[in-house]
């Protein structure tokens, strides 16, 4: 054979071979995430695959970071529910000596678009640290001539398994790990072939206790397939590729979480800085959310299914008209031109089961506008207070228990409406069909514009005396010392402080057994050993940068 004739078998068989193994180039991963013996989970995953959730002990100190914080919450309470875990499973046998205690899992789900009634196709994979453990573990659980070395099946309980190398891989479906195997053994396409996936991992900061992907690309090709799909995810799909990746850390002081986006197409975000959480009252802070620029975000997305076809268009219009119809106001001019600049949503605890749920919107742009809104909100409860005024009996003051005014918010005067049913008689609350000693202070509603020009909508009881009284929101010291942890990460805000949100739960169970009688003993006991098993966590958090987000769970001995 001819040198050029030999260089030109080469080459076809090189062509051959990339037509049969996919002509995307892989990614690699790092060398912890592989098995001992180079084995990548990710390969036995589709390139389409719309999830994925992966746990890596390789780690030293990773591991040993996450299991002294595990050491925080009650070890009676987390060794009964994986005893009770694993007797659901009726599993007889320990799985450590197979997988050792350097184990990499992961577990997939990917759908076919074209069937999605269905069950999604759901993988299970893991690297072990001793193969003959588990065949040997396996033959004697299933104690059935099925099983051999590398295979075994269970059509009743839809049970696939198989080992390669010294990993195993356990599907719902036996397509799937017929697919599985061949993808891994001949090296096609799959998740590490997958752009976007590559994208995001590029960013991913090693060593890290366990990571999520996320391809909403193919999530929204489950939407597009169902009947009652909506505009939404599928313009998005239309627009742009987005998969993100994020990766948990565990420190010493609590559980780290890193959203790395990748995304191509257009993708507008509007960043800045939080600033409305310097003016809100901070007490009994339950849960705070500060964002920016929604109308952006909005009128985005409307114009996106505008362009997708001309029945979301006219459901769309309809939409719109409707609203100008039902309240006389322009979706666009009189509501969304408000809100393009710093928006916010508070939840507080009052002292009785109505908890404080605040708006307040940076309204600047178009104060004009937000006075609309506020006006239709202030006609409808006048309206309100009107009917109730009309209705009560004339045995009864109302005026006693029910108050429209307009007070003091710091240096601006904004309107108040109050229903005080804990100052009504017995017999009044039973005439008025509400039960007994349930309200212990006034339900308050606070609605208008500040001298800034802020939009406030709340329920906070008292928020006419506590304004600019109490620390604000911002003087929080959580939040504050998560803040200068996450310093690089200046925009957006996002809080919940896990112990007043069980403050108010009791509260509120409170307030039921007024209404409804004490409380099954059985509930009750869950209840307190749920509060007793997250009472190590003190508050999350999470912060924006520039196309990339952190989460912080706070995680401490318990008081």
């Amino acid at each position: 054979m001819k040198v050029s004739n030999l260089l030109k078998a080469l080459l076809l068989a090189a062509i051959f071979s990339m037509l049969l193994t996919g002509c995307t180039s892989k990614l690699e991963l790092h060398d912890s995430e592989k098995s001992q013996q180079g084995v990548e989970l990710e390969n036995f995953l589709p390139a389409d695959t719309v999830l994925a959730f992966s746990v890596n002990l390789n780690s030293e100190s990773q591991k040993e970071d996450f299991k002294a914080l595990m050491t925080k919450f009650p070890q009676e309470t987390t060794t009964k529910f994986v005893e009770g875990f694993l007797e659901e499973l009726q599993m007889e046998f320990d799985l450590l000596p197979a997988f050792g205690e350097n184990a990499r899992i992961i577990l997939g789900i990917s759908i076919d678009p074209e069937n999605t009634e269905d069950d999604p196709n759901m993988y299970l994979a893991a690297t072990l640290e001793d193969p003959a453990k588990l065949t040997e573990l396996l033959e004697d659980y299933t104690k059935s001539e099925q099983f051999s070395e590398t295979v075994y099946d269970n059509e009743n309980d839809d049970f696939y398994l198989a080992t390669y190398k010294d990993t195993f891989l356990l599907t719902n479906k036996k397509q799937l790990r017929l697919e599985s195997l061949r993808r891994m053994k001949n090296n096609e396409d799959s998740l590490l072939s997958n752009e976007m996936f590559k994208k995001a991992y590029e960013k991913l900061q090693q060593p890290y206790i366990a990571n999520l992907y996320l391809n909403y690309e193919n999530y929204f090709d489950l939407i597009a397939s169902l009947d009652d799909a909506q505009a939404y995810p599928l313009m998005l799909k239309e627009d742009f590729d987005l998969s993100i990746i994020m990766a948990i850390y565990a420190e010493n002081d609590g559980l780290k979480m890193v959203a790395l986006p990748a995304y191509s197409g257009k993708f507008n975000i509007e960043y800045h800085e939080p600033y409305l959480y310097n003016g809100i009252p901070g007490d009994n802070l339950i849960m705070y959310m500060e964002s920016y620029g929604l109308k952006q975000a909005v009128e985005e997305a409307f114009d996106k299914m505008y362009e997708f076809d001309e029945d979301t268009r006219k459901e769309l219009r309809k939409a719109e008209l409707l609203i100008k119809k039902t309240i006389d106001l322009d979706l666009r001019e009189d509501i969304l031109s408000f809100m393009d600049k710093g928006f916010a949503f508070v939840l507080q605890r009052n002292d009785s089961m109505i908890p404080a749920m605040s708006i307040y919107v940076d309204a600047s742009s178009n104060p004009e506008s937000a006075q609309k809104v506020i006006d239709l909100l202030d006609l409808a409860l006048q309206q309100a207070y009107d009917g109730m005024i009309a209705e009560a009996s004339s045995d009864v003051d109302i005026n006693r228990f029910l108050s429209k005014d307009v007070v003091a918010i710091g240096k601006s005067e904004i309107n108040r409406m109050s229903f005080d049913f804990s100052t009504m008689t017995e017999e009044e609350l039973l005439a008025a069909g509400l039960p007994s000693g349930l309200f212990t202070e006034p339900i308050e509603i606070y609605y208008g514009l500040t001298v800034n020009n802020y939009l406030i909508i709340s329920t906070y009881s008292g928020l006419d005396k506590d304004f600019g009284e109490v620390k604000t929101i911002g003087e929080n010291a959580e939040i504050i010392a998560a803040r200068e942890m996450f310093k690089d990460y200046p925009y957006n805000l996002s809080y919940v402080a896990v112990d007043e949100a069980f403050k108010y739960v009791d509260v509120l169970f409170e307030s039921m057994e007024k209404v409804q009688g004490p409380m099954d003993d059985k509930a009750r006991e869950a209840y307190e050993l749920v509060k007793t098993y997250f009472a190590p966590i003190k508050y999350m958090i999470g912060v924006d940068k520039v196309d990339e987000s952190v989460g912080f769970i706070k995680i401490d001995d318990p008081v």
